[in-house]
């Protein structure tokens, strides 16, 4: 069984967007992997718009 990685050390919480009862994603990303990912999506779009 994996190891949970905790965002916080001293009480051992994972920070996790666990969204309505029933209706989360099939993953769990910390509020730091939405952040990063929701930060690549325009840098991407930018990439992208540069190339064509």
């Amino acid at each position: 069984m994996p190891d949970l990685r905790t965002d916080d050390g001293p009480r051992k919480l994972r920070a996790v967007w666990l969204g309505p009862k029933g209706a989360t994603l099939p993953f769990e990303w910390t509020y730091v992997q939405w952040a990063v990912t929701l930060l690549m999506i325009p840098v991407g779009i930018g990439v992208v718009a540069v190339l064509l």
